[in-house]
């Protein structure tokens, strides 16, 4: 699978961006990832392998839903869901990292945001 990266837009260019929480956790020497709001979940060797995975995993997972045309109304609830997620640090539980994935659908295409 090829990923292409979207660096910036030309003012004209409509950009939807689909924003993913993900949690990465170590558990018996492998770290699994999951993205809290789609059904994709992965493991690694190490956390960069795991967030690695877990990133493509998401855009393959998107891909399907556009194939599907079924992706509409899961960029609204995701987007839904980034507005309402908030986390104090006592309520992060120890041992896990959490960190916000964007994509976008541009051209019909859906890209990693860098």
């Amino acid at each position: 699978m090829v990923v292409a990266f979207l660096r910036k837009k030309k003012s004209s260019e409509i950009v939807v961006e689909i924003p993913v929480l993900c949690r990465i956790w170590e558990e018996q020497g492998v770290f699994n990832g999951i993205a809290e709001d789609l059904p994709v979940a992965v493991f690694g060797k190490t956390h960069e392998e795991a967030q690695s995975n877990l990133k493509d995993a998401i855009i393959s997972h998107l891909e399907a839903l556009k194939e599907l045309h079924k992706l509409q109304p899961v960029v609204e609830h995701l987007r839904s869901q980034a507005r309402e997620t908030h986390f104090s640090p006592r309520e992060l539980p120890r041992g896990q990292s959490f960190f916000r994935f964007s994509a976008a659908v541009h051209d019909s295409q859906i890209l990693a945001l860098v």
